[in-house]
């Protein structure tokens, strides 16, 4: 069942009424079928027998999710319309099933030879084309969810869903909107940072109660720009340099010399200047564009955005958090007795799809902060949390 959980939410809120819920027969399922030419995905199939003509006043005023208009297919014209006038592709709704449509440039729908629990794409007015939900039944949870005023927990319903009783739990007390900021920490100026502004409306229902925004350490920033340029400027000084010195033989050399220039050497000592160079530029590189990325926390997950593309992570979809501590001492043996051994920390976000997100004083400023509230996230949903001890590679 994969519409179980918003079924729970409108029960247990005995709103709408029973009498106001109106499900669709299986005959007229079956009808939408054959006018498709194709079976609907099992999720759609399943809120059509539940509610398809009326979930009371939810989705009023909205055109979704209706059994009427999607036999007539009211909003295919509508969607190929708006995404022409927007220069968009209209192909991407070939074998697609149009579920909401409103007359502000806004709509969603399903491919229907996704999967019985398809992803939810839409368009909203003045931005592209993006994946709203990553499965139907979320799609369904949002709208819920939204009615009762509650964050959702993208959580998926139906086969692999989590069945425990003490993780629903779990799950639904975090859904109640309140702060996994630590009470320590919440004077802390990087949570009055959180502007969820500027990323789209989708992802910032997901996320819910902004919490806080991390950006990536300044310093390490900086410190790696430094050796950037280190390496940029060495290699081009050694570079000039080693053409400066056969320029004076007027590059008359020998191929091979015991002592000396020669052309082997000079070639081998410029690739090397030249790859210090390369390795310079890419760390500059890399180092400004991390500068620009950062990690939005909600009550609902996190989102890190990167080049100003979003990628959301639920609370729920994590499946355990590693915390690695790595000791580091004095890089020579006689000398690390005297200096006391530091540690840095890494934590490594496993999600149930076998996916990984790894967070270090590199990408967070705050690094304490951000512990704090993957603590506190652990303890709500019930999340596994190791600690692992290491020697930083290369310490002796």
């Amino acid at each position: 069942m994969y519409l179980h959980r918003a079924q729970q939410r409108v029960r247990a809120a005995s709103f709408p009424d029973e009498s106001d819920i109106h499900p669709c027969t299986a005959e007229e399922v079956d009808a939408l079928e054959a006018k498709l030419g194709q079976p609907l995905p099992g999720a759609v199939r399943e809120f059509l027998l539940w509610c398809g003509k009326g979930l009371g006043e939810i989705w009023s005023g909205a055109r979704c999710l209706d059994y009427d208009e999607l036999m007539n297919q009211f909003g295919l014209d509508g969607a190929r319309e708006k995404l022409a006038e927007a220069g968009l592709d209209t192909s991407v709704l070939e074998n697609a099933l149009v579920i909401q449509f409103d007359e502000d440039a806004q709509f969603s729908f399903v491919k229907l030879n996704e999967g019985d629990d398809p992803p939810v794409y839409g368009l909203n007015e003045g931005e592209p084309l993006e994946r709203h939900c990553d499965h139907f039944s979320d799609y369904v949870n949002l709208i819920v969810a939204q009615e009762f005023g509650v964050t959702p927990d993208d959580q998926r319903e139906g086969p692999g869903a989590p069945a425990d009783a003490d993780a629903m739990g779990s799950a639904a007390q975090a859904q109640t909107g309140e702060d996994i900021i630590p009470a320590e920490w919440r004077s802390d100026p990087a949570l009055r940072d959180a502007d969820f502004g500027s990323m789209p409306p989708s992802i910032q229902q997901q996320l819910g109660k902004p919490q806080a925004s991390f950006r990536a350490s300044s310093a390490n920033v900086v410190a790696g720009v430094i050796f950037g340029v280190i390496f940029l400027g060495f290699g081009l000084v050694l570079s000039i340099w080693l053409l400066v010195q056969a320029g004076k033989t007027g590059f008359n050399l020998p191929f091979v010399a015991n002592q000396g220039m020669s052309w082997v050497i000079l070639l081998v000592a410029e690739l090397l200047s030249w790859a210090m160079a390369v390795v310079g530029v890419v760390m500059i590189r890399r180092l400004l564009k991390t500068s620009g990325d950062c990690v939005f926390v909600g009550d609902g997950g996190l989102c890190l955005m990167r080049k100003s593309t979003y990628e959301m992570v639920p609370w729920s979809a994590v499946a355990e958090i590693e915390e690695l501590v790595i000791k580091e001492h004095a890089p020579v043996k006689w000398v690390g007795g005297l200096i006391p051994a530091g540690k840095d920390r890494m934590y490594d976000m496993r999600m149930n799809n076998g996916k990984h997100f790894l967070f270090n004083s590199t990408n967070i400023r705050n690094l304490a902060l951000f512990r704090a509230i993957l603590e506190r996230v652990t303890s709500i949903y019930g999340i596994p949390w190791s600690v692992l001890q290491s020697r930083a590679p290369g310490m002796v």
